[in-house]
C-alpha cells in the first residue's frame, strides 16, 4: 500500500521536486493524525487515488481538523 500511495503522488507531481515532496509531507502527516481516513485507506473503502487528491487540495491545517 505504502508503495501505491508513494506512486500515486509521484504521478500526480513527477515535474515539481519541492510539490512533490510536500505532497508526501502532506499525506503523512493526514495519515498520522487522521484515524477516521487512515482506517478507511487501511480497509480500502478509500483508495490511494481519493488519498492523494484529498492530500493535494487540502491544505494542511484543514486536513488536521478534518
Amino acid at each position: 500500500m505504502a508503495d501505491a500511495i508513494e506512486r500515486c503522488l509521484f504521478e500526480l507531481n513527477y515535474n515539481v521536486k519541492d510539490s512533490y515532496k510536500k505532497q508526501v509531507r502532506k499525506t503523512v502527516f493526514t495519515l498520522r493524525h487522521q484515524q477516521q481516513i487512515r482506517e478507511k485507506v487501511v480497509n480500502k473503502t478509500m483508495n490511494v487515488r481519493d488519498l492523494c487528491q484529498l492530500t493535494s487540495s487540502t491544505p494542511m491545517n484543514e486536513a488536521a481538523t478534518t
